[in-house]
């Protein structure tokens, strides 16, 4: 047997949470445009609707990186044996961030990534590198951000981490120490 819990109201409680539960569900109801008895299908629309509105939205950030990325690689040409892309952005989020970092990685060679994002702080950042560099990001910013006694990391081809944005500059004068040794 499983136990089963059983909860009510009764006397003038139970009127008490029926008209709470009358003017929760007419509040519910005037603002879906529907009436009371519909208030269920048009809640389900409505989350329908909303999962087809976040694929749709998904599906142009991740056009629009790619097209970023595009634009980027060539406002930034390799230079000696390889490109660096360094940018901050105010106004973009980390999981923005590592989309573009990918989609530049992945539409390149000789190319290494540093962005980072001060829409919060502490600001999130992240290194990305082409395979043809034989760089280890994740061992990279793992090191670079022990300086602050901040931990980050990630695979050899991309890794994140967070940091002051203060020490942000530091952070990527380092990393581009890094990047530019053979």
């Amino acid at each position: 047997f499983r136990s089963i819990r059983v909860k009510f109201v009764c006397g003038m409680r139970a009127a008490v949470t029926a008209r709470r539960d009358l003017a929760t569900l007419t509040h519910a109801a005037t603002a879906l445009s529907v009436g009371r008895l519909d208030v269920a299908e048009a809640v389900d629309r409505l989350l329908a609707e909303t999962k087809a509105a976040h694929k749709a939205s998904q599906k142009l950030t991740e056009e629009l990186a790619g097209y970023h990325a595009a634009s980027l690689l060539l406002q930034h040409p390799v230079q000696g044996d390889r490109r660096v892309v360094r940018l901050v952005f105010p106004d973009k989020d980390a999981g923005y961030l590592k989309l573009l970092a990918s989609r530049l990685i992945a539409s390149s060679t000789q190319t290494c990534a540093l962005l980072a994002t001060t829409q919060e702080e502490p600001t999130r950042v992240v290194v990305g590198a082409t395979a043809d560099l034989g760089l280890d990001c994740g061992s990279l910013l793992r090191e670079a951000l022990a300086t602050y006694g901040l931990r980050g990391g990630g695979s050899p081809g991309m890794a994140q981490g967070q940091i002051p944005k203060v020490h942000l500059d530091d952070l990527f004068h380092a990393l581009e120490g890094r990047f530019s040794k053979p």
